[in-house]
């Protein structure tokens, strides 16, 4: 009996070890303080008119329409914004599972992804829809010989254009590097690959950034290998407070960016055909964010994806253990992920939460409330059920339509004269500190940033009131 004691110890404690991480991940979902882009979604989804409208206001997101259809179905049947927790909450436990009893990987293999950061904070806390295409790949390696497995395709080009691209190197990998094809299954792809352009566009006023196409090619693709070096360094650990998307100053972030490539290859370098699906997806990442429109850490990931995908499809098919530079990349991914997850327990991810708790506390949870930028009214919008009156398009709205003036750039002494006019509202929040404003604003409350990168300010606005704003023609 002794003698069997080692062997039990050592199956106990990857369970252990996976019992504190999803317990960790649990608790870290259920309190998160949800940021704009979060309730963007759950926005769109509450106030938009029904279905039609829904994909009406999708035009302008720049993301096809599943995740907002799981979250119209949850909303359906819950009505309140936990919708996104128990969203999230799937999406975690799911990916979970599909690692866990799935991977071809030793179990402390296993706990390292699961502990990396993309898996266990920014596509496993964050809910927004690029933790559900992180469950899709991972149902894809799961169920890739069947069409369910084209069914997780079709479905991962319906979560976001960097998705799409991860969708287009899996088929790649099943044709290629394991002589997989299915005409049924890749008209099914083809179909959500049609129905997800469809979403899209057109959006013939679409303004999302604009500012940044402005610069020159240079800057840009610069700018785009600074941002590729989240793939290697997705939260610079030791730093104190941490900062969610804070990448590597100076010249070092481009730098790493440069290097994310050659280390991408050399990770899967033992099959010569997965290194190259994933440099071709390492220079797409680069080419989009420089052309297009840039990459944040939530888009970079699905390069991390698409090593551990290729990683996995070559343990099944050789047994082979994980090559070195792959296991050094996911311990140090590991590293940040937990980093990332004990700063989450001690600091909110964002300061609405504390915002709302102290609007109603001070009974303003009916007060006519105004926002600039236009997305700082989102909390108010969410937990008050109010839209809030959008000083950049001088409308009323909850959500924000990403159209010509959603970025509206207001000159501080425009923005003042519409403060100081008798207008239809009564207090303001802001996302930036307007003590410098020439207007008639009183500071009242300000909360910090969290892990995200803008402070909250409210202020009461003491001159007379006057009119009734109209609704945004979004809302």
């Amino acid at each position: 009996m002794t003698a069997s004691r080692p062997s039990v110890a050592a199956g106990a404690a990857p369970l252990a070890g996976l019992a504190i991480l999803v317990a960790l991940q649990l608790w870290l979902i259920v309190n998160h303080a949800p940021w704009r882009d979060e309730w963007q979604a759950y926005l769109l989804v509450r106030d938009s008119h029904g279905l039609a409208g829904l994909f009406a206001n999708l035009h302008y997101e720049g993301h096809p329409s599943l995740w907002y259809l799981c979250l119209k179905g949850l909303q359906t049947a819950l009505h309140s914004p936990r919708v996104l927790t128990v969203a999230q909450l799937g999406v975690a436990l799911g990916t979970t599972a599909l690692v866990w009893l799935r991977a071809p990987f030793r179990p402390w293999m296993k706990l390292l992804l699961l502990a990396g950061y993309y898996l266990l904070f920014e596509y496993g806390v964050i809910a927004r829809s690029y933790g559900l295409g992180s469950l899709l790949l991972f149902g894809w390696l799961a169920f890739r010989r069947s069409l369910w497995g084209w069914l997780m395709l079709a479905l991962m080009a319906n979560v976001a254009v960097h998705f799409a691209l991860l969708a287009v190197a899996c088929v790649a990998a099943g044709l290629w590097i394991e002589r997989r094809w299915s005409w049924t299954g890749a008209a099914l792809w083809a179909i959500g690959c049609a129905l997800a352009v469809v979403t899209i566009l057109p959006a013939h006023d679409l303004s999302t950034g604009a500012d940044f196409i402005g610069q020159s090619l240079p800057t840009r693709l610069l700018d785009a290998l600074r941002r590729q070096s989240a793939v290697l360094i997705p939260a610079l650990v030791g730093r104190w407070p941490y900062q969610w998307q804070v990448l590597p100053g100076g010249w070092a972030g481009p730098i790493v960016g440069v290097l994310t490539g050659p280390v991408a290859v050399l990770a899967v370098r033992r099959d010569p055909r997965a290194s190259v699906l994933a440099i071709d997806l390492y220079l797409a990442l680069i080419a989009l964010s420089a052309l297009v429109y840039p990459t944040y850490l939530r888009h970079v990931g699905v390069l991390v994806l698409l090593v551990i995908a290729l990683e996995w499809i070559r343990a099944e098919r050789s047994g082979a253990h994980p090559s070195p530079i792959f296991v050094a990349w996911m311990t140090f991914s590991a590293v940040c992920g937990l980093w990332a997850a004990g700063c989450a327990l001690v600091v909110p991810f964002a300061p609405g939460q504390a915002e709302g708790r102290w609007i109603a506390a001070h009974h303003l949870d009916q007060a006519r409330w105004a926002a600039y930028p236009g997305y700082a009214g989102q909390d108010i919008s969410t937990y008050f059920g109010r839209p809030t009156y959008n000083l950049q398009k001088q409308c009323l709205d909850t959500f924000i339509r990403w159209d010509r003036h959603a970025y509206d750039d207001m000159d501080y002494d425009v923005l003042a004269g519409r403060i100081e006019t008798p207008g239809p509202f009564d207090y303001l929040v802001s996302a930036e500190d307007l003590a410098s404003l020439d207007s008639p604003l009183r500071l009242i409350a300000r909360f910090d940033h969290g892990l995200g990168d803008n402070d909250l300010y409210l202020y009461a606005v003491e001159r007379p009131t006057q009119g009734v704003a109209p609704n945004c023609p979004a809302n």
